[in-house]
């Protein structure tokens, strides 16, 4: 898996997993982009984030994907 970069600026390092506090679906979660400030949908997770590689992340919460 890799990570595409930011599609609104491009940016390749400065991508983060964004998180809300757990709910019944699972942990709400998301990448955005630290350099524009973009983001990708809220995915429900129900397991622990903290191990996932963001490349992982971002396939489950459709940053990869572009439309």
């Amino acid at each position: 898996m890799t990570m595409l970069p930011c599609p609104f600026c491009g940016e390749e390092k400065y991508l983060e997993i964004g998180t809300m506090e757990e709910d019944q679906a699972g942990i709400p979660t998301y990448i955005y982009c630290e350099k524009c400030g973009a983001q990708g949908p809220w995915v429900p997770i129900d397991f622990d984030i903290e191990y996932c590689e963001i490349s992982f992340i971002a396939n489950i919460t459709g940053w990869n994907k572009r439309l």
